[in-house]
Parts: structure tokens; sequence; C-alpha cells
């Protein structure tokens, strides 16, 4: 999932075919809720998430090393070399 693409339109609600499985999917609901230091903004940020029946959470992902991924054309149109 692209995250700049739930950024850009603030509340995303989708279900995804699950891969390499007989059958399945999941649902996915994600609002995008900014960082804030102020109290009325983060209650008015979790009553937001509730009311839509979503625990909040924060993801973050640190890639260390990755090394012999296999790589399609549409990933090498991204890609640029030094």
């Amino acid at each position: 999932m692209d995250l700049n693409f739930v950024r850009r339109e603030g509340v995303v609600d989708l279900w995804l075919e699950l891969e390499d499985v007989k059958k399945g999917q999941i649902h996915l609901k994600l609002i995008w809720l900014g960082f804030s230091d102020q109290q009325a903004k983060i209650k008015e940020a979790v009553d937001q998430s509730q009311a839509y029946g979503l625990a909040s959470a924060l993801l973050t992902v640190r890639l260390d090393s990755a090394k012999n991924l296999p790589v399609s054309n549409s990933q090498c149109r991204n890609v640029t070399t030094k």
C-alpha cells in the first residue's frame, strides 16, 4: 500500500485479495492522521478513528539490508542507478 496515496486521499477503504492462498481477502480502512502536540487535535483524531471502528497504530519499518531480491520490469522504472 502506497502511504502517499493514503496521505493524499485522507481515508481509504478497500478489500484486497490475498495471494498464494485458495481464497481470502483483507479489509483495509486507513485514515491519515497527522502528528500533533495539541490535546484537542489528538482527541479529535482518536474520536474519528473510533467512529470508523478502527484501532490507532503507527507502523514504522526500517530495512537494514536487502540482497538478491527479484526485480520485475515495473519495478525497474522507479529505480535509478549511480
